[in-house]
């Protein structure tokens, strides 16, 4: 279904190119590391227009949920990168949660920018997507909705090589993020400063994706960078230090979040497909919380991240038992999002934005968890 829609889709964003240019991606180009410079690939390195719903290799077999008798209604997702925190969306496709629903999802993996540009046009019918660039969009104008959390804390870590023993020690180094001003690099700048360096102490680099900063860490290219899944944890295995978690800094913070087009909800079937995407993704996320269910979860990462099974583990760990309320995806907070604008306005000089009634909108969530309950 990917070939028949994308060549529509890749069209639409570069006519919407305009709206790109108001936008950063905060996770900057996936561009892949070197041969050799890190045992677990990413998905990050997946090629757009490629279905995370179709595994590498076949989902082992489990209970699934019972699909919705007649034909599956036919939803486009936008995603921003591939990394472990998309696992919801990869249970709700493997374990039949989408279909019990009466949907059949395609996921679509884009570059920021183009991302929004693409819902913006109507070319997708929901988009997870950073929280900040979002806002930043409907900044500038776009007519996008927020309709329920999905992160609602940033997983960056900072991390360093063996040699630097601390943040001070960070003092005329080199930090990679993704970009200058905004995404990782913000997240940087906030998380040196509440340790006590001002951006004149270090310098930041502009260093590419999540894979590519963990090459440049590797090579010496910087000091430190910002990494996420599951490449953070690889660096920790290989020796690298973990420095500093910006949860520790800013508890509450909505890393993504699922938004659709205005224009979108004013058709009302559309609004019951939204309550009832919803609704399958909170019930992939208890699916996810259930003890009886690591063992497929650690083979679910490993499938859908190309990553190792140690790696894996520690993705569990990290999400299922240490962070169990970092993936949201069962409500719209207010706190979570403020803090990005607040963020946004203190270090991006952020425009007014419309009231918040016109791009927050948490009836269907609370619809959905209704559904979700039954």
């Amino acid at each position: 279904m990917l070939e028949r829609n994308w060549r529509t889709k890749v069209a639409t964003v570069w006519i919407l190119a305009i709206v790109s240019t108001v936008l950063w991606a905060c996770s900057g180009p996936s561009t892949a590391p070197p041969g050799g410079a890190a045992t677990a690939a990413p998905a990050a390195a997946a090629k757009p227009g490629t279905a995370s719903g179709a595994s590498p290799a076949a989902p082992p077999a489990a209970a699934q949920a019972t699909p919705t008798a007649g034909p599956l209604h036919h939803i486009d997702l936008g995603v921003v990168a591939l990394v472990s925190y998309f696992y919801p969306m990869w249970i709700a496709i493997e374990q039949g949660f989408n279909a019990q629903q009466g949907l059949d999802v395609e996921m679509t993996t884009l570059q920021t920018n183009e991302a929004v540009a693409a819902a913006v046009s109507g070319s997708l019918d929901i988009l997870m997507c950073p929280t900040d660039s979002c806002i930043t969009a409907i900044s500038k104008g776009a007519q996008l909705v927020q309709v329920n959390d999905y992160m609602v804390q940033a997983p960056y870590d900072l991390i360093a090589r063996p040699e630097i023993q601390s943040i001070s020690d960070l003092r005329g180094k080199r930090v990679g993020a993704s970009s200058l001003s905004a995404g990782t690099g913000t997240l940087a700048k906030i998380m040196l400063r509440a340790r006590g360096l001002a951006p004149d102490d270090y310098q930041l680099v502009q260093a590419g994706g999540n894979p590519a900063r963990f090459a440049a860490l590797q090579s010496g290219g910087v000091e430190a960078a910002m990494l996420s899944d599951p490449v953070n944890f690889q660096a920790v295995l290989e020796g690298y230090r973990n420095l500093l978690n910006f949860s520790e800094v800013v508890p509450e913070y909505s890393f993504s979040s699922d938004w659709v087009q205005d224009s979108w909800l004013q058709d009302a079937p559309n609004r019951d497909y939204l309550v009832s995407f919803q609704a399958a993704q909170i019930k992939a996320n208890q699916w996810a919380q259930d003890p009886a269910n690591k063992a497929a979860f650690i083979d679910l990462i490993v499938r859908q991240t190309r990553t190792t099974p140690a790696i894996a583990e520690r993705v569990h760990d990290f999400y299922i038992v240490q962070n169990p309320n970092i993936v949201g995806v069962d409500g719209l907070r207010e706190a979570p999002t403020q803090t990005v604008v607040n963020i946004l306005r203190e270090w991006e000089g952020l425009p007014a934005l419309p009231p918040e009634s016109e791009w927050r909108n948490d009836t269907y969530i609370q619809r959905a968890r209704q559904v979700a309950a039954r």
